[in-house]
């Protein structure tokens, strides 16, 4: 292993940069030689004595620091090492070698402070089990999906607007503020930008949609700038894009129940009972069997609370309108037999 390198894998080291395969190549070369092993110590001293900079930007040129240093330690030293004896000579080149490794490590705890970001003040929110619901620092309400992950940084958050970036799917609230917009980024650089407003946006593979809810949202699924399409979405509007085939829809929607996770509401207004039915499936996690063929086409409407109903008391309202009988197979199996399509 060449001087370099191990000063190259001690930064990286100290620093947590280092890949496994380098953290081990150099814990072998400081177990097999002593010399490296004291010269890595020496430098750890330096680098765990070092203060870091302040934070404010610093504009220099650091290769030149460098070599004016350099320049001037070998011009205040060369005619006293002419008069000194050879083995002098070489000790010397050594500890010349050395202090330079030093003043290398100082220039890299220097790059190291001002360079490196400042996660304190990026917050990451995460929906581990379930979703979650939190506040944002202007008062906007975000209610994140299980598996969704959302991001923002406190320091410029509401400064000039209000952003955040968004793995997954949200439904936010965001106070109107008409001097800072509040901007949405996703993983797939689509944005929404809103003033004040309730919608969903979620990112599925290839497809971004946004779900206004109420408000206002304009909606650019390529991302913010010249060229790239966008769309404005109002009250029970809906926008998907799909990234393959680089198209953009735009529908009217009849209600909301795509955001059940989140409402814990369904509402229906002439659905068949067939598509009823699969959304009750979906939100208990349930196989719901309607017996009769002809009852698949009856239309339903009606406006259910899953969270206060519970199932079997929903699929009971269900055979109250239809005549239907409720079996319970098991604690995931239900049928429904029977029935007659309401007049209703």
């Amino acid at each position: 292993m060449s001087h370099a390198e191990l000063l190259l894998l001690l930064q990286r080291q100290w620093a947590d940069e280092i890949a496994p395969e380098e953290l081990e190549r150099l814990e072998a070369c400081l177990r097999e030689s002593p010399q490296w092993a004291a010269e890595a110590e020496a430098y750890r001293q330096i680098w765990q004595n070092a203060t870091p900079p302040p934070t404010k930007a610093i504009e220099m040129d650091l290769d030149r620091e460098f070599e004016q240093l350099m320049a001037r330690i070998a011009a205040s030293d060369s005619a006293f090492i002419a008069e000194l004896p050879q083995a002098h000579k070489w000790r010397l080149a050594w500890w010349k070698a050395a202090a330079a490794a030093a003043v290398a490590i100082m220039v890299g705890v220097a790059l190291f402070w001002l360079v490196r970001p400042s996660a304190s003040t990026v917050h990451e929110e995460y929906a581990q089990t379930g979703h979650r619901e939190l506040r944002l620092p202007d008062g906007s309400l975000v209610s994140l999906r299980q598996g969704s992950k959302l991001r923002y940084d406190a320091e410029t958050y509401n400064r000039d607007e209000r952003r955040v970036e968004l793995e997954g799917e949200a439904v936010f609230t965001v106070e109107h503020n008409a001097q800072k917009p509040f901007v949405v980024e996703t993983s797939a650089d689509a944005v929404a930008e809103v003033l004040g407003t309730q919608f969903d946006l979620r990112t599925q593979g290839n497809e971004t949609s946004v779900l206004v809810c109420e408000g206002i949202v304009r909606f650019w699924p390529q991302g913010k700038g010249h060229g790239k399409q966008s769309t404005i979405l109002q009250a029970k509007e809906k926008a998907r894009w799909h990234a393959a085939g680089q198209r953009l829809e735009k529908d009217a929607v009849p209600n909301l129940n795509e955001l059940v996770w989140q409402t814990h509401r369904l509402s229906f207004s002439g659905e068949p009972l067939s598509e009823v039915v699969a959304e009750f499936e979906a939100y208990f996690q349930v196989d719901i069997e309607i017996e009769a063929a002809n009852m698949h086409s009856c239309t339903h409407g009606g406006n259910y609370q899953l969270d206060d109903l519970g199932l079997e008391r929903s699929l009971e309202n269900l055979c109250r309108a239809y005549d239907l009988r409720l079996r319970k197979k098991d604690e995931t199996h239900y049928l429904l037999a029977g029935g007659k399509c309401s007049s209703r």
